[in-house]
């Protein structure tokens, strides 16, 4: 009975870990554009920098806490196993829930001196499974390669327009579209077909 409550404030521990971690990721992520438009290049070091920093923030304060509520059972398999089942019932249908696997992996690295993988209490690729988006915004745009890179460039920079007007699109678009080119002549890119 113990071990079911331990495994549960702990899956829920991390679990709340993941998501805080993520809002915060989030709101610095969303602020880049704002920074970018003002012209803010101090802002934009100082939200790079700690986007770098957040993930290692979040893992120790999880860390401290699960060493907090497992004390000396800490080392317990069979609690870790019920943790992660639980978690993973959890993140489910989640559209980032391949990197709440990788934040309860970060955890269990911190916590257990594993050598290789331990599928029992990590997640391994294997364990990965398509996960259902239920009408939320995807995570990435695909877009098929066009005859000319600048048709490219410039479906890409009119998708994704700031509040600060470019001072000459079509431009910018050849100088976009040029680079592409050369780094895929130079076979620093690729390109692929997506059904």
């Amino acid at each position: 009975m113990v071990e079911n409550y331990l495994a549960k404030a702990g899956a829920q521990i991390i679990r709340t870990g993941f998501d805080t971690y993520q809002a915060q990721f989030r709101a610095l992520t969303r602020r880049a554009k704002s920074r970018f438009e003002n012209r803010d290049g101090h802002g934009m070091r100082r939200d790079a920098a700690e986007r770098l920093d957040i993930y290692g923030h979040f893992v120790t304060e999880v860390e401290t806490r699960m060493r907090g509520l497992l004390g000396e059972g800490l080392g317990h398999k069979r609690t870790w196993e019920a943790m992660k089942d639980l978690y993973s019932g959890w993140i489910t249908d989640r559209e980032d829930g391949e990197l709440a696997e990788t934040f309860f992996n970060s955890i269990t690295r911190r916590l257990f001196t594993t050598a290789g993988v331990n599928p029992d209490i990590e997640f391994v690729k294997t364990a990965y499974e398509k996960r259902a988006t239920n009408g939320r915004a995807t995570l990435c745009h695909v877009y098929e390669r066009p005859p000319a890179p600048y048709d490219l460039a410039l479906s890409i920079l009119t998708t994704y327009a700031f509040a600060a007007p470019y001072q000459d699109l079509g431009r910018d678009a050849h100088l976009v579209g040029a680079a592409i080119e050369s780094h895929w002549q130079a076979g620093r890119i690729s390109f692929q077909h997506v059904e």
